[in-house]
């Protein structure tokens, strides 16, 4: 499914998508590229909702939640998505989320 064409084709599907690896990896990069070099990812949570394939583009969002310290560690919660941008068309039909969803918990950050 993720690296044969032939047979993600076989199983329904139009081209290779990528994998829970690689959308962990963008939500990662995301969400690092905001904290900037001093951030520390903590822990992560996310659900898929559909597959991205190989091309789509990716639109990513996220808001600080909270903002506290604990012991010598400040930190942040972020609630973030990236949205495949071609099921949101056949959302509206269906019970498929367009979304990869998430928590992420414990960015260490200077504040």
């Amino acid at each position: 499914m993720h690296h044969d064409l032939r047979f993600a084709q076989k199983a329904g599907a139009r081209d290779i998508f990528i994998n829970i690896l690689t959308s962990g990896g963008f939500v990662s990069r995301y969400l690092t590229d905001w904290s900037g070099p001093e951030g520390e990812l903590k822990r992560m949570k996310f659900h898929l909702g559909v597959p991205c394939y190989a091309g789509d583009t990716l639109t990513m969002t996220g808001k600080v939640v909270r903002k506290y310290v604990d012991g010598d560690q400040h930190l942040v919660d972020i609630e973030y998505s990236f949205h495949c941008p071609w099921w949101e068309s056949l959302q509206r039909d269906s019970d498929y989320d367009s979304t990869c969803q998430g928590l992420l918990v414990n960015i260490n950050l200077a504040f």
